[in-house]
C-alpha cells in the first residue's frame, strides 16, 4: 500500500558515487571531510531552507549533572546527590507529524508522493582512496556459539522489534513496490562472503553475531528487541490504533534494484501498516561487521524518524566526523564507517545542520517505545549492593546508562586492603564513555571522593589502590570528552555517550603476609645482547638473591648500575624506599621503575661501581596494600671488577679463569661470562685491564 501523508515518507540513501569521488578528494585534505550539503532543516517553524537568510537555532547545551560534576578526590558531598532527573522537557520534542522537519527535493529525484531522494556513500569509493577500514575491534571467535546465531535478542519480549535479516527477503506489496521506478518485486539476496547463498559459514556467523551486537548496542537504551530470529510478520507491520506490537525489517544483502548506495529506507515507516523494510546494501557497505552495522542502524534511523546529520552548505550532508583512535567519533546519522564511536546526536559538533533531539523522536509515541526502564539507580537511598563485606572477594555486573542524565550508584562494602574496580564498555560498536568514581561514604550523610578515572583517549575506567575498611560507593556515568564545537573538534558532548557497561570489583582484603625481597639481580645498563642472552635471569643481570636467599655474594663485573628486586606480592613502592650502602653517588632519582604486573622494580645508580660492599634493605614503612610492613631482609655484596669467582678478591685465581677464557666469545664452549667483566660478549684486553686494575685488592681488608 502507498504511504500515508503523516509518516512522512523520505527515501533516504547512502549517496551517490559520482558526487562523493568529488568529495574524497577534499575529505583527504580536511579533518572534518563529508559531501556538500545537500539538505538539511534550518531549525526553524518555516520550509525555509537556505540557513544563511534564515539563520537556525544553535545547539541546546544539556544541563551538567552530577556524576560528571567535577568533583576532586576529598571532595565531600550530601547523600541528596545522586537521583534521576529528567531534562527531556529542555529539548525540541519533535515527530515525524511535525511539518517544521519536511524536506524537500534536492535533485536527486522523488517518489509519487513527491518526496525527496537521498543518497549516501557506499564505502567502495572511500575504499579506493585506501581509506575505507572495517573499524573497532577484529573478533576471530564468535561471541555466542555459533548455533545460536539467528536466536540472538537484544530485549527479548519487548513489544517492538528490529529484525536483521540476513538470510534473503522478497519484498511485495509495499510502497517500494507501488513506486514505478522501482520493481513490483523485489528480492534481496541473502547476505554471503562467498558465492552459496543457501548456507552460512562459521565466518559468516561470526560477522552476523557481530553486526548485531553493533547496532543492539546503538539500540541499548531503548525498549525494542533488536533481533536476528524472524519474528512473526505481526510484530513488523502496525495494524490499527489499538496494536500495540510492531517493527522493522531490516533486509542485508547486496542491491539488485536501487544503485550503488550503502543503504535506503523510508522515512518515518517504523509504524507502517506493511512490512516495510529498510535496506542494507552490503556491495555498498563492504562485507565487515562495521560497515553493515553503521547502515543498518543509520537507516533504522531515518525509519524512527531522523534525518541526515550533516554540516552547513558546502560542508557536507553526512558528517564523516572527527579524531582517531578508540575515541575517534561521528554521528549515527552522519557518515561512521570510519571511527570507532558512533552515537546519536542532536548537532553538539562544530558548522552541524540538523539539531534533531534524535533520543527524543527515537523514544516518541509515535515509534510506540520510549527508554528502558532504569536498571540501577543513580541515587544513593536506592543504590544496589554489589560487594557485601568480605576479606576476599569479587563480583561483576552489567548495566546501561540509558540518558545523559542518568547514572548508576552501586555500594561496595569493603573489609579493608587492595580494591580494584574495572568498568568496561562493549567489545565492538561502543557507545559509552564511561566516568567511575569511588566515593567514601562518611557514615553522616556525607560521601568523599577518593578515586576516580576517565582516561581522555580512552572508553572504559579503572580504580585500583589500597582502600581502608569501610561503605563505599561505586558511581558509573556517561560523559563526553574534549570540544566538539570548536573549528578544530575533538570528542563529543555526553548526549550521546549512553549504551552498555560491565563492571568487575575484585577485593584482596587484608593478610597477615609480610611482602618479602624474592630475587635481585645486579646489572650493567650497557651489557651486550649478545652477552645478556647467555647471562639468562630473564636478561634481567646476575642473580645474587633467590626465592629470599643469598645464591652469590660477589660480582666482578665492571660498572654495576642498576639494582633490580623481585617482590613476593605487589607493594606500594616508591623510589626511596630502596636503602643501600656503599653507593659513592646514591640513586639516580629519575631511574626508577616498578612494574606492578611482574612486581619487578629497578632503580639506577647515579654513579656505577666496579669496585664496592654494597648493602641493600628496604624502608621499613613499606607496605602492601592491606598495610603488612615488609619483612625485614638485608643482603651485602661485593663488587669488584676483575673477580671472577666471586670471592671478593681479585687474585691468581681470578687470571686464571680470564686466561682459559681469552679471546672467546658466548658461541666458544670455554667462554666464562664471569671472566667478560665488561658484559661485551668478548673476552678481551679491555677485561685483562679490570682485572689489572684491581689486582692483589681484597675487599674484606677494606671493610
Amino acid at each position: 500500500m502507498h504511504p500515508s501523508s503523516s509518516s512522512r515518507l523520505l527515501l533516504a540513501a547512502f549517496r551517490d558515487l559520482a558526487v562523493f569521488e568529488q568529495v574524497e578528494e577534499r575529505r583527504l585534505l580536511s579533518t572534518n571531510g563529508g559531501a556538500d550539503d545537500l539538505a538539511g532543516s534550518n531549525g526553524h517553524g518555516s520550509d525555509c531552507m537556505c540557513t544563511s537568510c534564515c539563520g537556525f537555532f544553535p545547539p541546546v547545551n544539556v544541563p551538567f549533572t552530577l556524576g560528571g560534576s567535577g568533583l576532586a578526590v576529598g571532595d565531600t558531598v550530601s547523600d541528596g546527590f545522586g537521583g534521576e532527573g529528567d531534562n527531556w522537557d529542555r529539548f525540541s520534542d519533535w515527530t515525524p507529524d511535525d511539518p517544521t522537519y519536511i524536506d524537500h527535493d534536492h535533485g536527486f529525484g522523488t517518489d509519487e508522493e513527491g518526496n525527496s531522494l537521498h543518497a549516501r556513500p557506499t564505502t567502495a569509493q572511500f575504499e579506493q582512496f585506501g581509506e575505507f577500514t572495517d573499524g573497532g575491534e577484529t573478533f576471530e571467535e564468535p561471541l555466542y556459539d555459533v548455533s545460536e546465531t539467528f536466536q540472538l535478542h537484544s530485549l527479548p519480549g519487548a513489544d517492538h522489534t528490529i529484525y536483521l535479516d540476513f538470510d534473503g527477503h522478497v519484498t511485495t506489496g509495499t510502497s517500494w513496490n507501488f513506486d514505478p521506478d522501482f520493481p513490483s518485486v523485489i528480492t534481496t539476496p541473502a547476505w554471503s562472503l562467498d558465492s552459496d547463498r543457501n548456507s552460512f559459514n562459521n565466518a559468516e556467523l561470526i560477522n552476523i553475531q557481530q553486526v548485531w551486537a553493533r547496532v543492539a548496542e546503538d539500540f541499548a537504551p531503548f525498549r525494542v528487541n533488536v533481533t536476528t530470529e524472524e519474528p512473526p510478520i505481526s510484530d513488523l507491520r502496525k495494524q490499527g490504533f489499538f496494536d500495540d506490537r510492531w517493527g522493522v525489517r531490516v533486509a542485508i544483502g547486496p542491491d539488485t534494484w536501487y544503485g550503488p548506495a550503502g543503504g535506503v529506507a523510508f522515512v518515518g515507516s517504523f509504524d507502517d501498516a506493511a512490512d516495510e523494510p529498510v535496506f542494507t546494501f552490503t556491495n555498498g557497505t563492504g562485507d565487515g561487521d562495521k560497515g553493515i552495522a553503521e547502515a543498518t542502524s543509520h537507516e533504522v534511523g531515518h525509519a524512527l524518524g531522523l534525518f541526515h546529520d550533516g554540516q552547513n552548505p558546502g560542508d557536507g550532508e553526512y558528517y564523516s566526523g572527527h579524531n582517531g583512535g578508540e575515541t575517534g567519533w561521528a554521528p549515527i546519522m552522519g557518515l561512521g564507517y570510519f571511527t570507532n564511536v558512533t552515537q546519536w546526536s542532536r548537532g553538539e559538533y562544530d558548522d552541524a545542520n540538523q539539531f534533531q533531539n534524535d533520543l527524543s523522536i527515537i523514544a516518541s509515541s509515535t515509534n510506540g517505545f520510549g527508554f528502558k526502564a532504569d536498571d540501577f539507580s543513580g541515587a544513593v537511598s536506592s543504590a544496589a549492593t554489589l560487594l557485601p563485606q568480605d576479606e576476599n572477594a569479587d563480583a561483576s555486573v552489567r548495566g546501561t546508562i540509558t540518558t545523559s542524565s542518568d547514572a548508576d550508584s552501586f555500594r561496595i562494602s569493603h573489609g579493608g586492603g587492595l580494591l580494584e574496580i574495572e568498568a568496561s564498555t562493549v567489545a565492538i560498536g561502543p557507545n559509552l564513555d564511561i566516568l567511575a568514581e569511588l566515593y567514601r561514604d562518611n557514615g553522616d550523610g556525607t560521601f568523599t571522593l577518593v578515586d576516580s578515572d576517565n582516561p581522555d583517549l580512552a572508553l572504559g575506567a579503572e580504580i585500583s589502590g589500597l582502600f581502608e575498611a569501610g561503605d563505599y560507593l561505586l558511581r558509573i556515568d556517561g560523559v563526553g570528552r574534549g570540544d566538539p564545537l570548536n573549528p578544530n573538534p575533538t570528542g563529543y558532548s555526553d548526549y550521546g555517550s549512553i549504551g552498555q557497561y560491565n563492571i568487575t570489583v575484585d577485593a584482596t582484603g587484608f593478610d597477615d603476609t609480610s611482602p618479602e625481597i624474592s630475587d635481585i639481580y645486579l646489572a650493567n645498563s650497557n651489557w651486550s645482547s649478545q652477552f645478556l642472552n647467555n647471562l639468562g635471569s630473564e636478561g634481567l643481570g646476575v642473580q645474587m638473591v633467590e626465592d629470599g636467599v643469598t645464591t652469590r655474594a660477589g660480582l666482578g663485573f665492571s660498572n654495576i648500575d642498576t639494582v633490580t628486586i623481585r617482590f613476593s606480592e605487589r607493594v606500594q613502592l616508591n623510589a626511596d624506599d630502596l636503602l643501600a650502602s656503599g653507593l659513592p653517588g646514591g640513586l639516580d632519582p629519575n631511574g626508577f621503575t616498578y612494574d606492578t604486573d611482574t612486581n619487578l622494580a629497578t632503580w639506577l645508580l647515579d654513579s656505577p661501581l666496579s669496585r664496592s660492599q654494597l648493602s641493600v634493605s628496604l624502608d621499613p614503612n613499606l607496605s602492601d596494600f592491606a598495610g603488612n610492613t615488609v619483612a625485614a631482609q638485608s643482603f651485602s655484596f661485593n663488587i669488584l671488577a676483575g673477580d671472577a669467582n666471586g670471592d671478593g678478591a681479585v687474585n691468581l685465581a681470578d687470571f686464571g679463569i680470564l686466561r682459559g677464557s681469552f679471546n672467546l666469545t658466548p658461541v666458544d664452549a670455554n667462554y666464562s661470562i664471569f671472566a667478560d667483566f665488561d658484559g661485551s660478549g668478548f673476552v678481551d684486553l679491555a677485561d685483562f685491564g679490570a682485572l689489572r686494575g684491581n689486582f692483589g685488592i681484597d675487599l674484606d681488608d677494606e671493610a
